[in-house]
């Protein structure tokens, strides 16, 4: 765990927590919009690998609140096999429930849920109230954008179009190929190829500033992941705009259609 904003690997996603909401604290803004901590507010800043707990005597501590337990719970991040990468949040607790902006359900006792991009964390212990906020950033992207042809460049377009549109949405939305091709006028055949073609640069661009491998098998992730993490790369970087949303609705040309 660190604290404050140190220097992390290159496009590293990172979580930054802040007590927004505790005994003795106010809360932050009034019209309860999740932004990022002020700059005199205390920060805790994790990197995937790192763990960070909060109850009343963990890393986050939260005052000596007999009715809250001493870890009640911790951030993680998760990209095994069998999830859906990504940071997550586990209740470490006996006796009190989570209450997470994104989940449609409080996260009980044992229980763990996946943390959209931005949100509150929010338990009662006792009489008190307690409101955590996260945010998950990437941090320090350093990966160049390379040139793309002009159907690669509008496949790419079309797939971060919902993340252009909706940049608070808690998760990133991917269009289905075949809403792709609709949208585009192309076969499901070339935006596919052209989908293979984005990943294959992403993961190369990323092995390069990490210093592992393209093909290395521990950085390889299920489709879905591969796409999301693009998605989160190209709008970062600049590869697409909102600004470029409406040359989506241009003809598709002929240069285009080609097999």
């Amino acid at each position: 765990m660190t604290s404050g904003n140190e220097h992390q690997p290159m496009g590293a996603e990172t979580l930054t927590v802040w007590v927004s909401r505790a005994p003795g604290v106010e809360i932050i803004d009034a019209d309860r919009t999740v932004t990022g901590p002020p700059g005199d507010t205390q920060t805790w800043t994790i990197s995937p690998g790192s763990e960070l707990s909060f109850g009343r005597a963990a890393e986050i501590t939260l005052g000596d609140n007999p009715y809250l337990h001493r870890s009640l719970g911790r951030f993680s991040y998760r990209s095994d096999r069998d999830t859906e990468p990504g940071w997550r949040i586990q209740n470490d607790g006996a006796r009190t429930a989570l209450t997470i902006d994104d989940a449609s359900d409080p996260v009980s006792p044992g229980q763990e849920a996946t943390l959209g991009l931005r949100g509150r964390v929010q338990f009662v212990a006792g009489s008190e109230h307690y409101e955590l906020r996260y945010l998950v950033e990437v941090d320090h992207i350093e990966l160049v954008a390379p040139p793309l042809g002009r159907r690669h460049q509008r496949v790419l377009l079309a797939l971060c179009e919902p993340r252009l549109r909706r940049p608070d949405a808690p998760r990133v939305l991917i269009p289905s190929v075949s809403q792709i091709s609709s949208r585009l006028a192309l076969s499901l055949s070339q935006v596919n190829e052209c989908l293979n073609g984005l990943t294959d640069t992403y993961r190369s661009a990323s092995a390069s500033a990490s210093g592992a491998t393209a093909d290395d098998p521990t950085a390889g992730t299920d489709e879905r992941g591969s796409l999301e993490a693009l998605v989160r790369w190209a709008v970062a970087t600049g590869m697409v705009t909102t600004a470029q949303l409406d040359s989506l609705n241009t003809p598709v040309t002929q240069i285009e259609r080609r097999p």
